[in-house]
């Protein structure tokens, strides 16, 4: 991530970020690990969501 200030008059200065090339890199990277399949999608109909069964490796 790389950021700057934006002066910004009656108003507090913010910061606008913006991601890097090696941020990219790394994004698409992550994207294209294949994700473990789940324990619980074993049966059907699958109870599975990601908030209570993400396996993908980090």
């Amino acid at each position: 991530m790389a950021g700057r200030e934006v002066v910004q008059h009656g108003r507090p200065n913010k910061r606008v970020f913006k991601v890097t090339q090696a941020g990219l890199d790394e994004l698409a990277a992550f994207a294209a690990t294949p994700a473990k399949p789940c324990s619980c999608a074993t049966t059907w109909p699958s109870r599975c969501t990601p908030r209570t069964c993400w396996t993908r490796p980090r």
